[in-house]
């Protein structure tokens, strides 16, 4: 009895050293929520071994797409196309019962690659619940099936469409909030650009971002080198979701040339580089030391950047996927703006720099760092297991309800 025991017990050791989450101790994680870390940790393993071996990275996260949860009680639960994309809507039962309301277009994350309705349905049914607001989730498409601009053309048809039909819903057109996290947050601050430009004022009433990825030219800002080998977000998968995105997927030897800001050699417009500047990071968030370690660059990947730079930079420079680069008489035509970052984050600072631009402008824009949490915290949000976390979201909840009474 005893050797079989003790292999149990070498193996249980020998999957918690593998999946064991580090966090810094401001990460106060309860121990589900440390246990669902290590769960993704493990399941970001089998990705990346899913991925050497000719698989995709969304392969392993398909299972989160199977099935919807059970609609939440007070909620309804429908389906409809806007800009012939497929969304949910979640309301309230109350909704239709008052004059016109307010609606939110949640742009879910997932580094353009995995992500749908069903994987989002929780915290997308807490949105609806805790806003009182109709909230529609499109269905975009995903890389690589599906790369740059897909989602983005995507979510803006949807967007577009629903200010549009807005009255259809019992929604005030001019009450429409777009969201999103991650991915979701660069689409919904890609899309509120091109609004601003195309109307004026901006047909939107504000825009949420929570840890946005804002631009693919800067890999050497500190919260890329503080948080290389985060938890949940590392700089492996970061660079992965980036190629895919840009129609690079298979080409892996540019990711360590990336994080080198390689890929930007030639480009001398330091106007446009400044945009997304370690200049614009307030000292406070440089204090924490990096830890940056880069990958061996195969020759490959010389050769591959050399015949591709000039297509690369022309998709990581386009204001469609970095919204960061977009100039100030741009920014100006933003709407009311509230941008959440996190910590122990690598994309902490494109949100820090869209704040502080628009800080310097002059803008309406708010801004909070949760300094207990790394990428990735809100998945966790409408479960119910994590108090900090859900006391963060709804102070974020109530800046939107705020910003839509005023609109």
């Amino acid at each position: 009895m005893a050797k079989p025991t003790y292999l149990i017990v070498l193996i249980g050791c020998g999957l918690y050293w593998m999946l064991y989450v580090p966090l810094p101790p401001e990460c106060d994680y309860p121990i589900i929520m440390r246990l669902i870390m290590s769960t993704a940790e493990g399941l970001k393993t089998a990705a990346a071994i899913n991925f050497a071996f000719g698989g995709q990275i969304p392969d392993v996260f398909s299972f989160q797409d199977w099935n919807h949860p059970d609609v939440a009680p007070g909620l309804t639960l429908s389906f409809a196309e806007f800009g012939g994309v497929k969304a949910a809507i979640y309301q309230t039962t109350e909704f239709r019962r008052t004059e016109p309301g307010s609606a939110m277009i949640f742009l879910h994350g997932g580094g353009f690659m995995i992500g749908s309705i069903n994987s989002y349905a929780v915290h997308s049914m807490e949105l609806a619940k805790k806003t009182g607001m109709l909230v529609i989730v499109p269905e975009y498409r995903l890389a690589p099936e599906h790369p740059f601009p897909a989602a983005y053309d995507d979510c803006l048809a949807v967007t577009k469409d629903v200010i549009r039909r807005a009255e259809d819903y019992g929604v005030n057109p001019r009450k429409v909030v777009i969201a999103g996290d991650s991915a979701g947050g660069n689409l919904a601050a890609s899309i509120a650009l091109a609004l601003g430009q195309e109307e004026s004022p901006n047909p939107l009433c504000m825009i949420n971002l929570i840890y946005p990825s804002l631009q693919k030219v800067n890999f050497r800002l500190p919260s890329y080198l503080q948080n290389w080998n985060g938890p949940l977000l590392d700089n492996w998968f970061l660079t992965r979701f980036a190629l895919s995105y840009m129609g690079f997927g298979n080409n892996t030897e540019l990711a360590p040339l990336l994080q080198q800001n390689a890929h930007m050699d030639g480009f001398d417009e330091k106007a446009v580089l400044d945009r997304a500047s370690e200049k614009w990071v307030p000292a406070k968030f440089k204090l924490r030391p990096s830890q940056e370690q880069f990958e061996v660059v195969p020759e490959e990947g010389f050769d591959t950047l050399r015949a591709n730079l000039q297509q690369i930079q022309s998709i990581v420079l386009d204001l469609r996927y970095s919204s960061l680069l977009a100039g100030d008489d741009a920014l100006k035509l933003l709407p009311r703006t509230h941008i959440v970052t996190c910590e122990y984050d690598p994309l902490r600072d494109d949100g820090v720099i869209l704040h502080e631009r628009m800080q310097y402008l002059g803008l309406n824009s708010s801004f909070i760092n949760w300094n207990f949490c790394a990428h990735g915290v809100f998945d966790a949000y409408g479960h119910r297991f994590y108090k900090r976390l859900d006391s963060a979201v709804n102070d974020m909840l109530e800046v939107i309800k705020l910003a839509v009474d005023n609109c």
